[in-house]
């Protein structure tokens, strides 16, 4: 699979993913998560909030298009 970098890439720089995961860890230490891990779970939310998506199907369909 190649790698390429998004317009959403360089707004995600600006939040370091080790703090973002000690502050979870901090937060939600008892909670673990099967399939997504916390940060692509914010990220996924993070992405929905920009685009102005409002439902499950349209963050699901806008992630995998």
């Amino acid at each position: 699979m190649s790698h390429y970098n998004t317009v959403f890439s360089p707004l995600l720089k600006l939040i370091p993913s080790h703090e973002f995961e000690t502050l979870a860890n901090q937060h939600h230490s008892c909670h673990s998560f099967r399939k997504a891990s916390r940060w692509s779970q914010f990220v996924s939310i993070a992405i929905a909030q920009i685009a102005g998506l409002i439902s499950l199907r349209d963050i699901d369909e806008n992630i995998l298009a």
